[in-house]
């Protein structure tokens, strides 16, 4: 199943009321349907290893907007100034050993540290904020 790792055949009939392949199947095909619509980004930022013309025209068709940092500008200009900030959060996560190394081979268990590990950030980040703060001017 989608959180568990089941496979849907596995699921009893009693559970869905219905067969576990069926169930599994539903969601696919309302969202097909447009019940449930994909909610997909206009926009597609990447790095200058896209920068190809090729690659633009192609999100173009898609119905995407294109923001590719182009080969001949310098470093620190383009979609960089938004993109760090995710990697500069997966940077903290990995900081965390655990997570940074897959050990765990149950989605829950590895869930369970990745919340552990966002929590740990957080609180690291809001003590260091109000030390800031207390300090005098």
């Amino acid at each position: 199943m989608l959180r568990t790792g089941v496979a849907w055949r596995a699921v009893p009939e009693e559970a869905v009321g219905c067969s576990g392949v069926t169930a599994g199947r539903r969601p696919r095909d309302r969202t097909g349907a447009g019940v449930w619509p994909r909610r997909r980004p206009r926009r597609l930022c990447a790095g200058r290893g896209y920068d190809f013309d090729e690659y633009r025209r192609l999100l173009r068709k898609r119905g995407r907007e294109p923001v590719i940092a182009r080969r001949s500008t310098a470093h620190g200009s383009g979609p960089g100034k938004v993109r760090w900030v995710v990697e500069r959060a997966l940077a903290h996560l990995h900081r965390f050993r655990r997570l940074r190394i897959r050990w765990e081979i149950r989605d829950d268990v590895r869930e369970a540290f990745l919340t552990l590990g966002c929590a740990l950030i957080c609180r690291r980040r809001l003590s260091q904020q109000t030390q800031a703060r207390a300090l005098p001017q």
